[in-house]
């Protein structure tokens, strides 16, 4: 999670809203090429083209007078389908992929490098061409390089990526989609040139008529929407399922195994050890958690904030200073803690000459006086990726500087929230004291600022946003953000309904392995300097992660919408045994990375895990005394 990298300058990138990366998911997904003789394919008889011929496992359409083409002549759907394949101009300036496909009854081009060879679009929509329409954008392409190009039809829109970066997302219903009369003889599927020698290669088709069904179909089930039987069978199926407490078994030793965040972390983080406390207390000796908590407060600030953590080996302690979730997380931690434990002594404590309840409230005090918004009455931070600790302007991206922008986000203020409840609830606060206000206008203030059109803003910004003017930032769906803001009752029932099943179309799109996908579409290439956070779909732009998760699943189950639940965790019980444990995060395609032992994720799981059993055995209970 805390990963500091060298610096890496912000690579190239192409003024567009999003990315995503190329699965294999694919069952319904076929090669219509395989390196070696064009098949099905055939030379469009266009005049005076240039020569086609497969070489080096890619088909060569050289220059010609005008056009030089080919066309498919096995079965092609008409709708719901997905083309993928790698192409590059080799000599020529001017278009080196012009792709033409069906659409229903109708066919249309996707243009690569046309007019002059930046444009690309889609040609045409309402009988305006690629250069034409909504869909043109103008991108650099350099020569003898290969460019991965994915086009999606469905019957609403037509969706087209280069790169991973999406660059065409038009809605066409009720639009006029044609075709200009150049590309004719490439009807009904074809490629072609264009005053240019192009080659393309690893061409797939994917029929998505299921996976389309599927999402369609997408049901979330909360309990009252099940009948008793159905209810029954489920909770038998959670208890009679062995890799649940077998994965539970597993996260209670990986807690046993030390308080630090991990094998890879030498340090105790307290936004790490908050979500493996009740695991902690349960492994752990009451006395080793009671002083590791005021380690923290040993070190807190003269203005009340708190350190990230300390090293075990030295002592030496850390912050990072983009962040604004230590002093709730420690909150948070001290309400565990006494739960689990029942040790109430330890709010009187005294630790440098004031008892912790008093430094927990001086934590809360330092949020509103040091990172407390008057225009919107939330939180800021730096610009980070949802709740993670890096900001793009630095490849360090870990301490605020000149450079950072100051940024308003969901998963700071629904910790806050979080963190005023526990500290109200120990304490015993009056229905109308100060900090139940602060936590009524923090809620409030929330949904009218935060909550817009059924998902979470990522940012807010108070001085600009570091990103470019045409980035559409406000798309990104923050998982990790939402998860936390359903555990802080920010969301109603059906706007936790709203919320799981769009979790889920995202993980379908992103052809992730779980929810756990940390936000959905991922930034693009080259907007952090952290070179962990360059990529789309790595590390915190994008990863798999079961330390939020895991969260997720529990709330799913703390609001009825069990059967959802248990189908959302399987994946991520299935990975902690495949690797045989819980690493920090993973790719799409489900490859292990970061620490080998990541101590939040199997406190996450195993919150999910115990939420989903709990439920079946009090299911049950009930079924046996009615």
């Amino acid at each position: 999670m805390f990963l500091f990298g060298r610096g890496a300058g912000l690579a190239a990138t192409l003024a567009i809203f999003t990315q995503i990366v190329f699965c294999q998911e694919l069952t319904d997904s076929r090669s219509l090429f395989d390196g070696r003789q064009l098949g099905p394919w055939e030379k469009a008889d266009f005049y005076n083209s240039g020569k086609v011929l497969v070489r080096d496992g890619a088909i060569i359409m050289e220059k010609g007078v005008e056009q030089t083409g080919i066309r498919w002549t096995g079965p092609l759907p008409g709708s719901d389908y997905r083309i993928d394949l790698e192409a590059q101009r080799i000599e020529g300036k001017d278009f080196f992929c012009g792709l033409t496909f069906p659409v229903g009854e109708t066919f249309c081009s996707l243009i690569v490098g046309g007019w002059g060879g930046k444009t690309v679009g889609l040609s045409n929509i309402d009988f305006l061409d690629a250069a034409e329409n909504e869909t043109t954008i103008l991108l650099e392409f350099e020569p003898n390089r290969w460019y991965p190009i994915r086009l999606q039809v469905t019957e609403e829109c037509i969706q087209a990526w280069i790169e991973g970066d999406k660059v065409i997302d038009v809605t066409i219903s009720g639009r006029i989609v044609t075709t200009r009369p150049e590309v004719d003889l490439c009807k009904p599927l074809g490629i072609m040139t264009w005053k240019t020698t192009g080659a393309v290669r690893k061409i797939t088709l994917t029929d998505l008529t299921h996976s389309m069904e599927k999402t369609k179909s997408l049901k979330v089930r909360h309990l009252s929407e099940m009948t008793p039987a159905e209810q029954k069978n489920l909770a038998r199926q959670i208890l009679d399922d062995p890799e649940l407490p077998k994965v539970f078994e597993m996260a209670m030793e990986t807690a046993r195994s030390g308080l630090t965040a991990g094998l890879s972390y030498p340090q105790v983080w307290i936004r790490d050890l908050n979500t493996f406390m009740e695991l902690a207390c349960k492994t752990h000796p009451q006395e080793e958690i009671r002083n590791t908590l005021a380690t923290f407060f040993t070190h807190q600030g003269d203005d009340g904030n708190s350190i990230d953590g300390f090293a075990v080996q030295d002592g030496k302690t850390h912050k990072n200073t983009v962040e604004t979730d230590q002093e709730s997380s420690l909150i948070q931690a001290v309400f565990t803690y006494i739960k689990t434990t029942g040790d109430r002594s330890f709010l009187t404590q005294d630790i440098n000459g004031q008892p912790v309840v008093q430094r927990m409230e001086r934590a809360l005090e330092y949020l509103l006086n040091h990172r407390f918004s008057e225009r919107y009455g939330l939180l800021w931070g730096a610009t980070t990726v949802d709740w993670g600790d890096v900001q793009p302007e630095t490849g360090w991206g870990t301490e605020f500087t000149v450079d950072s922008h100051k940024a308003i986000d969901i998963y700071d203020n629904a910790m806050f929230v979080i963190a005023l409840r526990r500290f109200i609830e120990l304490t015993d606060q009056p229905e109308g004291s100060n900090w139940n206000h602060v936590l009524t206008r923090t809620e409030n203030n929330i949904r009218v600022c935060l909550w817009k059109e059924g998902k979470f803003l990522p940012h807010l910004y108070l001085d600009g946003s570091p990103f470019p003017d045409d980035f559409d930032e406000n798309r990104i769906h923050y998982h990790g953000g939402t998860a936390v803001a359903v555990q802080a009752g920010l969301l109603d029932y059906e706007q936790v309904r709203s919320v799981i099943r769009q979790m889920i179309e995202n993980k379908q799109q992103a052809c992730a392995q779980s929810i756990g996908l940390a936000v959905y579409p991922a930034y693009p290439r080259g907007f952090f300097k952290n070179p962990m956070m360059a990529e789309p779909y790595g590390y915190q732009n994008g990863g798999d992660w079961s330390w939020f998760g895991g969260r997720m699943i529990e709330q799913m189950a703390a609001y009825g919408y069990v059967e959802s639940a248990y189908s959302e965790i399987r994946p991520m019980i299935r990975r902690a045994i495949e690797n045989k444990g819980f690493f920090e995060w993973y790719t799409l395609d489900g490859k292990p990375k970061g620490s080998a032992v990541y101590r939040g994720s199997a406190g996450a799981l195993a919150g999910g895990i115990q939420a989903l059993i709990d439920w079946a055995n009090t299911r049950l209970e009930r079924i046996s005394a009615s």
